[in-house]
This record gives structure tokens, C-alpha cells and sequence, in this order.
């Protein structure tokens, strides 16, 4: 390993400003996350080179990304006589020096229990102090255009990384002189409480309640995702215009939603998981990949919802078939269904009727001819003395048959009549007994499998999150399995989805009645659409939150990588 001496000046290129150090402090500076392999640095005159072409350095760089110890450079000292020991008083910005590293440094391990001639003690009273600006704490309250690298523990004062003393590996305010703490520190440390404070306790409506605000907390990627999300959600409205563009348009529409609800989901899942659970709810987009960004969250939420309703959507299918059927066989309405259930109730008796009325027309046709056969013996025996005797008798005849005609019509027609009397309440008794008896029990798995639907549901986002896979969301084994391992946790995360269900169906029902007059043919209610939209991007957000603070809680049961 390169040896390199305490007091060897280094030179780091960053935000367009050059800042002085040991090797010591770029060793910390890696540590903290603010010098990286990118950034240009030097030795002296030497020229400027990427970090992470220095030796030693990549060995720090290595050491940081693979949590094994910095190693410790080899450091040359040199033992002083403390009584000739001075700091200097001058401002920093006047000297080349402006971190002061090239004043004498004890290291934190040289110190012992008493003073002695070998320790070097630095006069932290005669450091000067300019005022800490109580500007935005975001920049170096002394170099305005710079941002903060440490924030002092006593002051609040923010500084950047070329304004506090160096002394061995601490910091030292220029204000007040007590200890600074750098700013990947602080963050680190306040995230470690936020992590104890919400990993306490097991799962439940605090974590809830904690769901609810968490999307307020990045105010910018609610407005933009809730607006993009119910753009899109709208937008397949377009489809009641018909035409295949159109059609085009909507499904590209659905497949971009189910994108961007099934990426929170999975965003959320990774980052609660690991434990970061005030990460950002919207996906970055920064290395935009078509099948990692689009395709795997549109399948993700394709497989979900096949694996939760699949089975409901297939017996619905199966009923509209049925009802079909039924009405092509003339079931709905009609008179078939009396003769197709109960064939010999209608056949056998009509067909006795059907021969008793033909022997009586064959009577009354017989007689006719009779009286016609009379009628043409009359005429050619004309001579005779009794012609018309013989006429008064064949027109009283003719009455007769006419009589017997009509009366038998009367009947005949009375006859049908009752018997269409009768069909009608054969058929609604027929209709009623045909569904009961076949298609209750369609009606009845429909149901059961919409209440697996339901319950399912969350599991399968639950896996889907956790998974990112594919084959995994589809296969219910696993969504049972994680089912058992989540416990009474999942009926409580049961229970905050169906009380989201319930106030986007409110808010659904309040939109609509109040934009009820902007409601258009073939569109709907379009702004009523969009808020809606807009509103249950927020709920599943919240929804998708909820489901990554159980994920925090259960990741020891369900085996998750930490």
C-alpha cells in the first residue's frame, strides 16, 4: 500500500468547486458518500485523475461498498515540542490553506489519560468564529452557493466540507467550536430511529395511519403520478367512439395505468422491505428499461388479477352462456318450455283431441255432400209432383249442417283458448324450476369465487411486490402460503382495503352526482372520471404503503433479504 502522511495535501474536484484535505479526510469523505469514484482529484502538482484510479484510494472505495474496515494509511509524524505549539488566528479565506489541514493534528488514539510533551492539543477557544447565517441550511451558511456537508451538534450552524477544522477525524464548528456531524450521518442516524420507532410493535392501524400521510410527504410525485394516472384512466374513455384507434388508444391507455399503480406497488414493496420506509412512493424512471418500467408491472397486475378473478370472470362467462341457450331454445319467453320439460303432459291429450275433432268434421263433411247429392237428384227429376216439397226439405237440411258447422267452430276455438290460458303460468313455473334447478348452482360458485377474489386479492399484490415475478403472482400456492405466514396481519391489512373500497366509492358517488351535468353520450362524466381517477391514485398509494409497512414488519416470517 501507498504510504501517505498526515500532512500530504490532496486537492478534490467537486460541484465546481476544489476542496483541500488529507488522505485521512478523503478516506472519511468516501465513507460519507461525498467524494465518489467519478469525482477528479490530486496530489500536490500532480495532474487531476478520477478517484478511482488511485490505488489507495480504490482500496477505500472497495473497503466502504463491501463494509469491511478503511484501511489505515501508514502516517508519517513528527514529535513536537508542545511549549512552541501555536495556532494560527487568521481568517481562513486569506491563506492558500483553506481547511487548515496543514496544522499540527493529533489522532484520537494518541491521546492519553493525562497530558504529556508528546500530545499536541489544539486551542479550539482561538479558532475564530464567524456567525453562523440562519439561512437555508440546505448551503454552507458562510459560502452561500456551496451545500452543506456538516451541521454542527451545538449550533444547528451548516457548513461545507472546506469550513470546519479538521483534527484527526473530527470535525470542528468554526462558530462555536464543538463537534459537527456530517450530513449521510445525521440522515443515517435519523433514518435508523424512524426505522426503530416504526419497527416497534407488530402490524397494525398505526402503521395504517402512517400509509394514509406517508403520499403527502412527496407532494410533487402525488400531484404528478395522481395526475398522469387519471389522464390515462380517462383516456379509455375513448372507446365508446368505437373505431380500432380507438380501441388502440384505450388499451394502450389501460396498459400504462396498471404500469404505473402495479410500479408504486413494486417500488414500495423493494424499498419498505430493506427497511427504507421513507422512500419516495413513485418509481424513478432514471434507467428506463421498456420491460422493467412497463411490460413486468403491466404482467404483474394482468397475472393479479387473473389469479384473484379469474375464476369469477370464467363462471360469468359461463352464465351469459347459459342465459343464451336459454332464450335460442325459447325458454325466455314462450310456450316451449311447458312442452320441452313435460312432453307427454301436452302431446298425448292433444293428439286425443286432435283425432275426435277430425271424426267430427268428417261427420259434418259427409252430411254436406249428402245434401248436395239430394240437391242434384231433385233438379233431373223434375217432372216430379213434389219438387218443392223436396226443396223445403234440402234448405232445411243445409241449415242443419251449417248450424252443427258453427257450433262446431265455437268449440274448436274455445278449446285453444283455454289451452293458451293454460300454457302461460306452465311456462313462468317451467322458467323458475329451470334456473333453480340449473342455474342456482352456476350462481352460487359465481359468488363464492368473487368472495376469493376479494380476499385473495391483497395477497397476490403482496407477492407481486415482494417477488416481482411473474410466475410467482399467478401461482396461488404462493399467495396462500404467504397468506399463513402473514396471519392475523393480513386480515387487518383485509380490513384497510375494504375501508379504501369504501371512501373511493363514496368519493365516486359524490363526484358523480355533483358533475352530473357534464355527463356525455359514449364519454360519461368526464371530469367526474378524472377526479375519480385522481382519488384512487392517492388510495392505492396508501393501499400500496400499507402493504409495504406489514412487508417491514413480517420480512423475518416471510424470509425477505434485509
Amino acid at each position: 500500500m501507498e504510504q501517505h502522511s498526515d500532512q500530504e495535501i490532496w486537492q478534490v474536484e467537486a460541484n465546481n468547486e476544489v476542496y483541500q484535505g488529507s488522505f485521512a479526510d478523503l478516506s472519511k469523505w468516501i465513507e460519507e458518500g461525498s467524494l465518489l469514484r467519478a469525482d477528479k482529484v490530486r496530489k500536490g502538482n500532480l495532474r487531476w485523475i478520477e478517484a478511482s484510479r488511485v490505488p489507495s484510494l480504490a482500496a477505500v472505495f472497495h473497503a466502504v461498498e463491501n463494509g469491511q474496515p478503511i484501511p489505515v494509511p501508514i502516517a508519517q509524524t513528527e514529535k513536537l515540542d508542545p511549549t512552541t505549539f501555536s495556532v494560527s488566528t487568521s481568517n481562513p479565506t486569506e491563506s492558500n490553506d483553506l481547511l487548515g489541514l496543514n496544522e499540527p493534528e493529533v489522532r484520537a488514539a494518541e491521546v492519553p489519560d493525562e497530558p504529556s510533551s508528546d500530545v499536541i492539543i489544539p486551542n479550539i477557544a482561538a479558532v475564530p468564529a464567524p456567525p453562523a447565517s440562519p439561512s437555508d441550511p440546505t448551503f454552507c451558511s458562510i459560502h452561500k452557493d456551496v451545500l452543506t456537508a456538516y451541521i454542527c451538534s451545538s449550533c444547528g450552524g451548516s457548513f461545507c466540507k472546506g469550513c470546519p477544522k479538521t483534527y484527526a477525524s473530527v470535525k470542528i464548528c468554526p462558530s462555536c467550536g464543538a463537534m459537527c456531524d456530517s450530513v449521510g450521518q445525521i440522515e443515517k442516524k435519523r433514518r435508523e430511529e424512524s426505522q426503530h420507532f416504526v419497527a416497534g410493535g407488530g402490524f397494525g392501524f398505526g402503521d395504517f395511519a402512517n400509509a394514509i400521510g406517508h403520499p403527502f410527504k412527496f407532494g410533487t410525485s402525488l400531484l404528478l403520478g395522481g395526475a398522469l394516472y387519471a389522464a390515462l384512466s380517462t383516456g379509455q374513455a375513448v372507446a365508446g367512439f368505437g373505431g380500432p384507434f380507438m380501441w388502440v388508444a384505450a388499451i394502450f391507455c389501460f396498459l400504462f395505468s396498471n404500469m404505473l399503480t402495479f410500479g408504486v406497488l413494486s417500488q414500495i414493496a423493494e424499498e419498505f422491505a430493506k427497511g427504507q420506509t421513507d422512500a419516495n412512493f413513485m418509481p424513478s424512471f432514471e434507467d428506463f428499461s421498456v420491460w422493467d418500467d412497463i411490460l413486468r408491472p403491466f404482467f404483474l397486475s394482468i397475472a393479479a388479477y387473473i389469479v384473484s378473478f379469474g375464476p369469477f370472470i370464467a363462471m360469468v362467462i359461463v352464465i351469459a352462456f347459459f342465459v343464451i341457450g336459454a332464450v335460442n331454445d325459447g325458454v325466455i319467453p314462450g310456450q316451449k318450455i311447458a312442452e320441452g320439460a313435460i312432453p307427454a303432459a301436452s302431446e298425448l291429450p292433444n293428439a286425443a283431441k286432435g283425432a275426435q275433432q277430425s271424426d267430427r268434421v268428417r261427420e259434418l263433411l259427409n252430411k254436406q255432400a249428402n245434401v248436395q247429392r239430394d240437391r242434384i237428384a231433385s233438379a233431373e227429376s223434375a217432372d216430379s209432383g213434389s219438387a218443392a216439397t223436396t226443396t223445403e226439405d234440402l234448405k232445411k237440411r243445409q241449415e242443419e249442417v251449417n248450424a252443427e258447422f258453427e257450433a262446431f267452430s265455437k268449440q274448436v276455438q274455445a278449446q285453444q283458448a283455454g289451452k293458451g290460458a293454460a300454457a302461460a303460468p306452465g311456462s313462468e313455473s317451467a322458467l323458475i324450476e329451470t334456473f333453480v334447478r340449473r342455474g342456482f348452482k352456476y350462481l352460487l360458485l359465481a359468488g363464492i369465487f368473487m368472495l376469493w377474489g376479494l380476499i385473495f386479492f391483497p395477497a397476490a399484490c403482496i407477492v407481486a411486490g415482494y417477488t416481482n415475478s411473474i410466475g410467482a403472482t399467478i401461482n396461488p400456492l404462493v399467495g396462500l402460503d404467504t397468506i399463513w405466514n402473514l396471519g392475523f396481519d393480513y386480515v387487518k391489512l383485509l380490513l384497510m382495503a375494504l375501508a379504501l373500497a369504501f371512501l373511493g366509492g363514496f368519493a365516486a358517488t359524490i363526484l358523480a352526482a355533483i358533475f352530473s351535468p357534464f355527463n356525455l353520450p359514449m364519454l360519461g362524466n368526464i371530469p367526474a372520471k378524472f377526479l375519480t381517477s385522481f382519488i384512487g391514485f392517492y388510495l392505492w398509494a396508501v393501499f400500496a404503503c400499507s402493504i409495504g409497512f406489514l412487508l417491514f414488519k413480517a420480512r423475518s416470517r416471510l424470509k425477505l433479504p434485509i
